[in-house]
């Protein structure tokens, strides 16, 4: 070795155990995983794609607020149940939201649901129809269409009241 080459070898060697000595006060390796600890941020950047798999469960967990933002599609599949809960409010917003369900869909409110629609509100079941569109007119339509009420009931027209029928019958 050329004279002073071994002081400088020893000075890069002693860079790089106080490197290697930060590096092993953030990040634990050991048998039964890897541990990445910071008192401060933690920055993940690829010019790539990322992925992480877990052969068991997978928890993201925030002391404040979690955000997710893509400039592309966001796909979540899961197997078997999805629950979004909040203790305040759940918001959606976007240009469409759709969902398509091969069974049954449930929705339980504890006071108040309401629909507002700026155009059109549409619901069909089979040949049965309600459609309801900005401009006060409402279609009912059915095989059978059955009214019922326990106390009084009011029909009231502006205009004319027309019962069609093949009979008409009253009390």
């Amino acid at each position: 070795m050329a004279p002073g080459e071994s002081d400088m070898l020893a000075r890069r060697i002693a860079s790089l155990e106080a490197q290697l000595q930060a590096l092993r006060q953030v990040i634990d390796v050991s048998p039964s995983g890897l541990k990445i600890r910071t008192e401060g941020s933690l920055s993940i950047t690829a010019g790539g794609a990322v992925q992480v798999t877990s052969g068991g469960a997978t928890a993201i967990s925030a002391g404040s607020s979690l955000s997710l933002k893509t400039s592309a599609a966001l796909d979540v599949r899961v197997a078997a149940a999805i629950t979004i809960a909040g203790s305040h409010t759940i918001s959606l917003a976007g240009y469409t939201l759709s969902a398509s369900l091969m069974k049954d869909v449930d929705v339980s409110v504890g006071k108040t649901f309401s629909i507002t629609a700026g155009e059109r509100v549409a619901l069909e079941a089979g040949d049965a129809e309600i459609d309801m569109k900005k401009d006060g007119s409402i279609r009912v339509q059915g095989k059978d269409i059955d009214i019922k009420g326990s106390g009084k009931i009011d029909v009231k027209g502006s205009g004319d009241v027309v019962i069609k029928g093949a009979k008409v019958l009253q009390n």
